[in-house]
């Protein structure tokens, strides 16, 4: 079991236990339900380019101690 990420609504997925897939530039990417796969498949770069809603795509917040 691998834990993936559907990249349109970022929601965590097993990705054994989803048959909802699209390939795009030799990539495997899984979504949660055929209406994120849908608007992968419309604009495959736009979700493709950046991290899920969610994810890592924050920036990074200091520190307390390196507040001033």
């Amino acid at each position: 079991m691998a834990s993936v990420i559907d990249p349109v609504c970022g929601m965590q997925l097993d990705d054994q236990q989803t048959a909802i897939t699209s390939q795009y530039m030799n990539r495997t990417y899984y979504f949660c339900s055929l209406g994120c796969k849908q608007q992968f498949d419309n604009d495959p770069q736009r979700y493709a380019a950046q991290p899920a809603p969610g994810s890592a795509d924050r920036e990074p917040q200091p520190r307390e101690d390196e507040r001033s």
